[in-house]
């Protein structure tokens, strides 16, 4: 494996946190743009910056071989405004990208399946069909990757569905937290499939992208090999916690009326819809993931304090 000088921009987010020291351990020299400090060792080095809106790139990428995006605006339980997903998400990575293009450093930017669909979709999504993004963050992601390609450098973009592992927020946390109530829960008859993506999995793929220097301006769909139901993701989640699955089935459609009564019509599609991405062009280049949603899965709530 050839060494390179990476510079990995949101190194303490919930990606960054795992990807950084693993870039480290496979031999590259990595530089951790974060705003808050990271014991991550000596081996890395760190720079703080207050606001990734307002950085001087070109003062930072000297000698650097590729440039991993993470730092972004993810969603939130808060109400953001559009304005500053915008600057954040879409500004900030067209400045970055400016850069890099200057420089010649590849940028590997870490979008989101958001960029192209919502939150559910019946089709098998690839990267050749039309971007339909999710809201106001799928839309900044989608203008972000718009002005990289319009920058003329060098890069890659990656888009995943909901990343899982050690750490992780947002719905799936929710998820687990109830995966780990002692009663039973009523989804064994939904029918869904969801592509997911292992934290380990988009490692491997990123450092993929690291090595292959022939591999730009190309546009990358990400996750697991293959989808599973809201069934097998709380079987997986209680099998890590070493529980039984403990579901009954109740009809989806009660389901849904229930969940549309407590409007949280948006929150059952990200858990119960379909959203399934085919990994195709990625294989194509090498991509193999070697960890099945039900074993990392299983894998992240074993770790977790019983």
């Amino acid at each position: 494996m050839q060494e390179k000088k990476l510079l990995v921009t949101g190194a303490t987010g919930f990606v960054g946190q795992h990807l950084t020291p693993a870039l480290a351990e496979r031999g590259h020299r990595v530089i951790a743009v974060a705003r808050h400090p990271m014991a991550f060792g000596p081996a890395i080095s760190q720079v703080l910056i207050q606001d990734v809106t307002s950085v001087d790139w070109m003062a930072l990428l000297e000698g650097v071989d590729v440039v991993i995006h993470l730092a972004a605006i993810a969603h939130r339980g808060i109400e953001v405004h559009e304005g500053l997903y915008d600057k954040v998400n879409r500004q900030a990575t067209a400045a970055l990208a400016s850069a890099t293009a200057r420089t010649g450093a590849k940028l590997i930017f870490v979008s989101s399946i958001a960029a192209q669909s919502p939150s559910s979709s019946d089709l098998v999504l690839t990267e050749n069909d039309l971007c339909l993004p999710s809201g106001a963050y799928g839309r900044s992601k989608l203008n972000a990757e718009i002005d990289i390609a319009a920058s003329g450098g060098k890069y890659v973009i990656l888009r995943p569905p909901l990343v899982y592992g050690r750490g992780v927020k947002g719905n799936l946390r929710k998820l687990i937290q109830l995966a780990r109530l002692p009663f039973p829960l009523p989804f064994g008859n939904v029918p869904n499939k969801r592509s997911l993506l292992a934290i380990d999995n988009l490692i491997s793929a990123i450092d993929l992208l690291i090595q292959r220097d022939d591999v730009r301006n190309e546009v990358f769909l990400v996750a697991d090999a293959t989808p599973v139901s809201l069934p097998e993701i709380i079987a997986s989640l209680r099998h890590g916690m070493g529980k039984p699955p403990n579901l009954f089935a109740i009809p989806p459609p009660l389901l849904v009326g229930f969940f549309r009564t407590c409007r949280l019509t948006d929150t059952w599609e990200k858990l119960a819809g379909n959203l399934v991405v085919s990994i195709d062009k990625l294989n194509s280049i090498g991509y193999s993931p070697a960890f099945a949603t039900s074993q990392g899965l299983a894998a992240m709530t074993s770790e977790l304090p019983q």
